[in-house]
Order: structure tokens, then C-alpha cells, then sequence
């Protein structure tokens, strides 16, 4: 004997319908056949309205029409399987079948109360209206089926909306109704699902999924060799297609594994069907209607060890209940479940502490106020008494948990699942785990699970680093940047990092896809962006699409961007950037900025602020952690000063060799930005306030490399600046000349010594690690505790758009280590 259950979503069309005979009559060729069936597609949710709309005639009229008219529709689709005689004797039965339930509702509203009795009646009929029409079809195809009652041989129990069956007894009914029947072993049954009936004789629900309960329970009655579940969908996959692209498909799962996964929310099980199978180890195989071909999912005794899947329950109250009686007493727990128990709530996880102080569990939002009225009545003792704390609740949360028996045998997937929870800035409200080591759940804002899932299902399963990138600035270093996670791309990808640009800005315009930008083309997509940069608009879309990662990468000069910086963190966003006001605004508003981002576990990455793509803040950082400490720091911080000052000393006149570094791009637009040192002045203090010294951007000594007379006519513009440079050449000369006469050459130096900062044109010996830098190197010599006599040095090139936005670029993989 074989049982095949057939859901609503496979009895909607025509097509469905010839695609349920094709499987039934194949079945029948090889072995007996049971049919269970649930109601045709929707009509349940039609049913439903009824029950709650009875009150309104014009709505109970539409919704009766529309059930009417969907279920004359399909019989007449079956015009060339069906005589006209036999059409009209099914659509006869049908109406028939209509008419009754008419009446029902007409009763609701006649005493002004739809009643549980009422209730159940009505949602009965979606079944009685697919026995109709299946037993028609299959005596047409010549295959024999008996039809049974299901209120006749299944007795509900415990809830009329959601009844457990008595199996034994349901097994007793079953065969007494067979007893003189010597053609038993040979018969086909068709059977409606989701009804039996209790002691008193009325009928009653078996709850959610209850057809598949049904087909479970005749399966377990008739010691069928299989049960096959049919629906819309290839089987099991890892996590809710809906939330999650890229699930997969799971070939095996134990009953265990399944009744986990149905427990903690999987839609396409639920545990009761899976408890009665179990027992007898009747396997179960979950399979798509309309891939008749395809295997779908089976569960039986034995599965491969893995993680097989990620699954999440909603609408769920914490309880939890604390204080002095909890510990020690013995009794207080079971107390507390027996009084749950006397109200038929179910407990969903439990979560102790240690200490026995406190005491979580979860409940259905559904039981909420039943629950809050019998703890606080029955333990009113000891909250008078203040032997317990007032019981707290906590509402609007989610449990996801991950299955597998894999976790029995491989290390680090419950470190893997909760540092997943972590990278989506999530707090864990609770968490458990079954002794069996078969799952780990953990509770969580609802508003959260979306992420949450997301982020455990492409750590678990695909091992991959999902970095959601949103780009403010697309001018020199904006623009390589992109093309360097462009080139990258494909790469990374085979290492398992996958960086998605999910927006791009400047200062016009602002393009947006949570799916990722399409690189080859960012910039016709965003000159044709009708939106402008609205953060309140971009937090909104980044929590509305449940982005996992997400990114902020500035690469303007702008302070009201980097005045945002905290709103970034608290929206959930790292942040990498070279624009150094955030880093060099007053110190309170710099400390906030650290302390905030710590706060939201997000990343504050600046590294390309000082010597662009050189590691000089991570290297000072470690030298730190090391326990280092930095006595003296001399430095050429500046790749156009490192170029300017390098040509002097080949005997290019000053004025020359600032144009030629405006003309290589190593200079700000305006060259007197870099000559005036305040840009040095900004990368020292960053170093300084690294180095632990709170310090402010005006405590900085700075020289401008300009003679006073030029910078105090800052005003003029451009043009005639630079005609008037070669005046500053004859004092520039006389500089060098005397350098020269000393074996020394002109640096423009920023350095740390007892606290004074100081940024100055120095002469510099060949002995001084500064000598050499020149064409747009940086060079950092950090004097310290464990690096001396000789400096700890970092050296490279320190100008250039390409050489910071691989600054930005390293520092982006530094996220994912």
C-alpha cells in the first residue's frame, strides 16, 4: 500500500488535475493506492471569509459566486474527459454541495454568531468539493477507488480546531468497519483529509497541514510501505525560497531532522504528520505535482550527515521569570509548566540560567494572554511576596534555528551560527540547544529574521562573504575604486568573497539595486537616476530589502558626510573611508565615533586617510596591542610634497615642480590645499590621537610652505597664483643651497616628540630614513620602545587614485577575516 496526499496548490487548474490522474494511475499499476486530498486551491481561504463575514450578505453572496464559479470552470475544462450527462451530474453534486453550505452560513447570520461547530462545518466543505470531483474523474479512467469517511475511522482528541488523532482507536474503527470485507487487501481508498471526528460524534479539524496529518494517520492504519506528499515545490530546501535566492535543494533528512525543521517553522511539514510516520519508520517523500519526474525530498530512518536546512518560527512572547524562590526550591520550574499545561499552552523553548536564578521560555503570541493571566494568578504568592520578580515579556520575536545531524560530528557550526547572527548587528535574546546536538536555536527581533536567515544560510551553506557596498563619491578614487572591485570580482568570488555595489552617489545623483549594480554600466545608470542622496531613503531601502553587510564607502572630502558617520553605525553600516574630517574633528566627536561603532558592532576602517594604500594605522595599531609605546614619529605624510620636494632636489625650479605634480594629479585641484601643510597637519593628528594623545587640529604646529607675502593673498585665483609662483623660486633656492652645503636635503617632516606635534621644512641627513623619499613615496619611521635605535619604517607610494582606492579596497578585506 502506498498513500498519496494531494494539496490544495496541486488541485487549482486543469492542468494540475491531469498531472494528479498521470501520478495515481502510475501508482495503481504497481501497488495499492489511498488518495488523501486537501480542498481545491484558495477555496479554504474562501471558507474562512465566510466565517468571518457572515454578517454581510453582498460578501457572502461574491464569495459563494466565486467558489461556484471557480469549480463549474474546472468541471467544464474536463468537457472532453466527461458525456454532458456526466458533466452535469458532477456540477449537480457540486451545486448541491454549495446550496448546503449557503444554508450554514445563512444560520451564522440568522443567531448572529459564526460558533466553533459552525466554523468547522464550513471549512469542511474545500474536501467534500474534491471528493466529487476525483471520484468522478477516476471511475472515468476506470480506476477503483472505495471512498472513505474520515469522521467515521479517525477520532479527534484534545482540540476541535486542532485535534491529535487517536491512532489505536482510529485502527480499531477502521477494521471493525472492514471486519466481513475478505477484499480488503485489494482495495484503493480515497480519502478526504484535515476532518475526523471526536468521542461526542462532531466532526473536527486536524489543524494546520491537517490533509498531510490524515495521510500520516492512514498511513501508519494501513502499514502502508510509502507516503508520498504532493505539492508545489521540488521537495525541501535549506531555508524559505522567499527570503533566501540561493537554497538548496535537500535530497535526504532523517526524522529527526524533520521533525525539527517542522517543529521550528519548515511550511511544508509539520511535526504531527511526521511523529506517527516516524514510529513505524514508514518513509516520506516530499514531491512537486508539477515535476511528476523530479525526486524530491526523502525522509526515512537513515540521511547524510550535514546541515540540512535553516528554518524560523514567528510571532513569538518571551517569558521570563526571575528571583530569589527560583534557586534552589525545588519544584518552581515545573510549577510554572504545569500551569502553562493546565491551559494547553505550549512551551516552544526553554532557555535556564545556570545560577537556576531565572527561568525563559517561548510561547505563541496566540497563548500570550492566557498565559500572562494563569502565571500571574497562580504565582500571585510569590510575586506578592517578592520571592519573584514581576514576570517579564517580551513580544514581537522570532526563533530561527539550524538542523542537522552534521552538527553531532563537525566542529564550529554553532560558533558559525551565532558569528552570522553577529555580522547582521542582531542581538541574541536567548538561545538553545537540544542535548541531541541536532539543532541550535537562537531568539531574535522579528524585524531581524530576514537578515538573520540570510546571513546563517550563506555562511553555513556556501561558506561564502557577502559585502554589500554603497559608494559615496564616484570622482578619481571613487571611480578606480569601482573598477578595481570590478577586475576583482571574478576572483574573489572563487575565494568565496562576493562584493555586490548596491548603490553609487555623487553629488547629483544616487542609484540604488539591493541585487547589485551593474558595473559596466554605472555610469549611464546613475546620470539617469531621478533620485538625490537621501540617507532616511537609503537606511529605509537597506532595512526594507534585508541587506546582510552593508558598506558605506566614502570617498569625498565632504564633512557633512562624515558628520553621518554615526547615523551610518547606528543604521547597521560599516564605514571605509580616506576622507579625514571625521577622524580630525573635535576630539569629543571623534571618541562618539568609536564608541558608536563599537556599540552597533560595526567596522570604523580609515586607513587610507594617512599614506593612502600603505597599512600604517593597522601597523600602529598592532604595535600598540603589541605593548609598544611610540616615543618619537617622523614622517613625509604627503605624496605631492614627497614629489615637489624631490624635484628641487634634481634642480627643477619650485614653481615647476608644483605644476608638474597638478599635471600627474598628485595635488588637491587647487595646489595651495597641499602647499599650505593643513592636509599633513590632518594625517599627524589622526597618527597622534591613535598614539593616544587628545589633541585638537589648531594644536598642531604647522609651517606653510609658502613665504607669507603668497599665502597672505590666499584670495586670488588660480590662474594668477600660478603665474606668480616662480617668485618663491629664488627663496626655495637658497634653502636648498644651504641643505646642500651640509650634505642635506629639504623634507616637508610631520613629527610626534613629548606630545608636540609639529609639521616644518627640515633638512635631512643621509643617515635620517626620510632622505631618500621622493616622486610621491611616503615614509613613516615610528621611534618606540621596541624599534630603536633604528625606526620601524613604512615606505611607499602615497599618491595617486589607484594606489588609495586599494587602500579602500584592502581595507574592505579586512571585513571579511
Amino acid at each position: 500500500m502506498k498513500i498519496l496526499k494531494f494539496g490544495g496548490s496541486s488541485l487549482g487548474c486543469k492542468k494540475s488535475f491531469l498531472n494528479v490522474f498521470k501520478i495515481i494511475e502510475s501508482a495503481a499499476e504497481l501497488s495499492q493506492v489511498s488518495i488523501v486530498f486537501s480542498a481545491p486551491k484558495d477555496t479554504t481561504n474562501k471558507l474562512v471569509c465566510l466565517t468571518k463575514n457572515f454578517k454581510n450578505k453582498s460578501s457572502v453572496k461574491q464569495t459563494i459566486n466565486e467558489i461556484h464559479n471557480f469549480l463549474h470552470s474546472l468541471i467544464k475544462d474536463f468537457s472532453c474527459s466527461l458525456s454532458l450527462s456526466q458533466m452535469q451530474e458532477v456540477l449537480d453534486k457540486l451545486d448541491e454541495e454549495i446550496n448546503q453550505l449557503t444554508k450554514k452560513v445563512e444560520g451564522c447570520y440568522l443567531v448572529n454568531e459564526c460558533s466553533t461547530n459552525s466554523y468547522i462545518n464550513i471549512l469542511s466543505y474545500g474536501e467534500k468539493f474534491t471528493e466529487i470531483i476525483l471520484s468522478y474523474m477516476l471511475m472515468k479512467m476506470d480506476l477503483n477507488f472505495e471512498v472513505l469517511n474520515p469522521e467515521k475511522i479517525m477520532r479527534g482528541q484534545n482540540s476541535k480546531l486542532d485535534a491529535d488523532v487517536d491512532v489505536e482507536l482510529s485502527k480499531k474503527l477502521f477494521f471493525s468497519h472492514y471486519s466481513q470485507d475478505k477484499n480488503i487487501n485489494n482495495k484503493n481508498f480515497l480519502m478526504r483529509g484535515f476532518v475526523a471526528q471526536d468521542e461526542s460524534g462532531e466532526t473536527v479539524l486536524l489543524g494546520r497541514n491537517g490533509s498531510d496529518y490524515s495521510a500520516a494517520i492512514l498511513a501508519v492504519m494501513l502499514s502502508a510501505k510509502s507516503l508520498e506528499i504532493w505539492t508545489d515545490v521540488d521537495g525541501i530546501f535549506s531555508s524559505d525560497p522567499r527570503l533566501v535566492d540561493d537554497v538548496k535543494y535537500i535530497p535526504n533528512l532523517n526524522f529527526k531532522e524533520a521533525m525539527e525543521l517542522a517543529y521550528f517553522g519548515a511550511s511544508v511539514l509539520h511535526p504531527k504528520t511526521i511523529q506517527p510516520i516516524a514510529t513505524l519508520g514508514i518513509p516520506c517523500s516530499i514531491r512537486n505535482t508539477f515535476n511528476i519526474h523530479g525526486k524530491g525530498t526523502m525522509i526515512e530512518n537513515e540521511s547524510y550527515p550535514s546541515i540540512k536546512g535553516i528554518t524560523h518560527l514567528n510571532n513569538i512572547i518571551l517569558i521570563n521569570i526571575s528571583g530569589p524562590v527560583m534557586k534552589g526550591k525545588v519544584g518552581m520550574a515545573s510549577k510554572i509548566f504545569n500551569i502553562l499545561a493546565t491551559e494547553k499552552i505550549s512551551i516552544i523553548l526553554i532557555s535556564q540560567a545556570s545560577s537556576e536564578y531565572s527561568i525563559s521560555f517561548c510561547v505563541l503570541e496566540s497563548d500570550y494572554k492566557i498565559a500572562k493571566f494563569s502565571l500571574e494568578k497562580n504565582l500571585s504568592l510569590e510575586l506578592k511576596t517578592k520571592l519573584l520578580d514581576p514576570v517579564e515579556y517580551t513580544d514581537n520575536l522570532s526563533i530561527v534555528t539550524v538542523v542537522g545531524d552534521g552538527m553531532l560530528r563537525k566542529k564550529g557550526i554553532a560558533a558559525t551560527f551565532l558569528s552570522s547572527i553577529t555580522e547582521t548587528n542582531t542581538n541574541i535574546i536567548a538561545l538553545a540547544q537540544g542535548s541531541s546536538e541536532r539543532a541550535i536555536s537562537a531568539v531574535i527581533k522579528s524585524e531581524k529574521v530576514v537578515e538573520v536567515i540570510r546571513a546563517c544560510h550563506e555562511n553555513l551553506f556556501f561558506s561564502k562573504h557577502f559585502i554589500d557596498v554603497f559608494i559615496i563619491g564616484v570622482g578619481g578614487v571613487g571611480s578606480a575604486f569601482i573598477e578595481q572591485v570590478k577586475r576583482q570580482r571574478e576572483a574573489l568570488e572563487k575565494n568565496g568573497i562576493v562584493i555586490r555595489v548596491i548603490g553609487i552617489a555623487n553629488s547629483k545623483f544616487c542609484y540604488f539595486d539591493s541585487k547589485g549594480v551593474l558595473l559596466h554600466e554605472w555610469q549611464k545608470k546613475l546620470s539617469k537616476s531621478p533620485r538625490k542622496l537621501c540617507f532616511n531613503h537609503l537606511f529605509s531601502s537597506v532595512r526594507n530589502e534585508h541587506v546582510i553587510n552593508p558598506v558605506i564607502v566614502d570617498c569625498t572630502s565632504s564633512e557633512f558626510i562624515s558628520n553621518k558617520y554615526v547615523d551610518f553605525f547606528s543604521a547597521g553600516f560599516h564605514v571605509i573611508t580616506p576622507n579625514k574630517k571625521a577622524s580630525t574633528s573635535n576630539y569629543d566627536f571623534y571618541k562618539k565615533l568609536h564608541l558608536i561603532s563599537k556599540l552597533h558592532n560595526r567596522k570604523f576602517m580609515y586607513e587610507t586617510t594617512v599614506g593612502a594604500g600603505l597599512p600604517v594605522i593597522e601597523n600602529l595599531q598592532n604595535l600598540i596591542s603589541a605593548g609598544d609605546e611610540i616615543e618619537k614619529f617622523s614622517g613625509i605624510l604627503s605624496g605631492s610634497l614627497s614629489f615637489i620636494f624631490g624635484r628641487i632636489d634634481e634642480g627643477v625650479s619650485f614653481s615647476q615642480a608644483t605644476i608638474e605634480a597638478m599635471e600627474k594629479g598628485y595635488t588637491e585641484p587647487d595646489p595651495r590645499d597641499d602647499l599650505s601643510g593643513k592636509d599633513v597637519a590632518r594625517k599627524l593628528l589622526i597618527l597622534a590621537r591613535e598614539m593616544g594623545y587628545q589633541l585638537e587640529l589648531e594644536d598642531i604646529k604647522v609651517q606653510n610652505i609658502l613665504p607669507e607675502t603668497i599665502v597672505s593673498n590666499h584670495s586670488q585665483c588660480l590662474e594668477d597664483f600660478l603665474k606668480e609662483l616662480y617668485k618663491v623660486d629664488k627663496y626655495f633656492d637658497e634653502l636648498i643651497a644651504e641643505a646642500k652645503s651640509n650634505d642635506e636635503v629639504l623634507r616637508y617632516v610631520a613629527e610626534i616628540e613629548n606630545g608636540i606635534c609639529e609639521v616644518k621644512i627640515k633638512p635631512v641627513s643621509s643617515s635620517n630614513p626620510l632622505y631618500t623619499v621622493k616622486n610621491g613615496e611616503n615614509a613613516l619611521a615610528f621611534f618606540s620602545k621596541y624599534y630603536k635605535p633604528s625606526p620601524f619604517v613604512l615606505k611607499g607610494y602615497g599618491a595617486g587614485n589607484e594606489v588609495t582606492a586599494a587602500g579602500i579596497f584592502s581595507d574592505m578585506m579586512r571585513l571579511v577575516r
